[in-house]
């Protein structure tokens, strides 16, 4: 019974489509990501949100999940997959590589979002989105060691704590799909590929180095695809 006002609110936003304004705000506290933080990108913002807020966001993000297809080799963040999952088929996709007799060597490039999160731009989000009708809005309370207030209203990027952000960032992206393998895990994707005899000319070898001039290299044509 303790629970029925709870799912009687969370009911009427879902019947209304309305989010309360009130909920939309968080409190933003900077957490230190080094013990002697100097600068801004030494702090970490963590957004907290009403608990009401936090428990009708999960229930949204379930059921968008519902509509959503799967994300495709995206590990973090998604149902009965972890780094372990990533890890192993990684580990299983060298091995075949290695398996060919064709194979020279492997090569891979590992890619690092750099605030990726605080960079996701809303408008994007909301494109992917819009059949779903998913507001970004929000307004975050920011609060210093002072313990001075300050209201914003963001324009960029998905706080941190936020239930709603790590999906809004999956989708984000999800069409993120380089032609080579890959492994994409929040906002690190990592790009590999076995070179074959046919992608390479060897002009000196020997039993411990050998070098090679690539006459065609998907990976670069990857990574070009991947920054754009």
């Amino acid at each position: 019974m303790a629970g029925l006002p709870i799912t009687h609110i969370v009911n009427e936003i879902l019947s209304n489509s309305y989010f309360p304004a009130l909920w939309k705000q968080s409190q933003i506290t900077p957490i230190n990501k080094v013990k002697t933080p100097h600068k801004y990108k030494d702090m970490r913002p963590i957004a907290l949100t009403f608990h009401l807020g936090k428990i009708t966001e999960r229930v949204i993000s379930d059921l968008i999940k519902c509509d959503l297809p799967k994300m495709r080799n995206q590990y973090a963040y998604t149902k009965e997959l972890s780094t372990t999952d990533a890890l192993v088929k990684f580990s299983s996709d060298i091995s075949a590589g290695l398996d060919k007799t064709d194979t020279v060597t492997l090569q891979g490039l590992l890619l690092d979002f750099r605030k990726a999160f605080d960079r996701m731009r809303p408008d994007i989000a909301v494109f992917k989105l819009l059949s779903l009708n998913v507001s970004p809005s929000r307004q975050p309370q920011v609060k210093s060691q002072e313990n001075h207030q300050r209201r914003n209203r963001a324009e960029l990027g998905v706080p941190l704590g936020k239930i709603l952000g790590t999906l809004l960032w999956n989708v984000f992206v999800n069409n993120l799909e380089p032609s080579t393998s890959h492994i994409k895990y929040a906002d690190d994707t990592t790009l590999y590929n076995a070179v074959r005899l046919g992608d390479v000319e060897i002009s000196y070898s020997t039993a411990y180095r050998a070098t090679i001039s690539f006459t065609q290299n998907p990976l670069q044509e990857t990574a070009s695809y991947a920054a754009t």
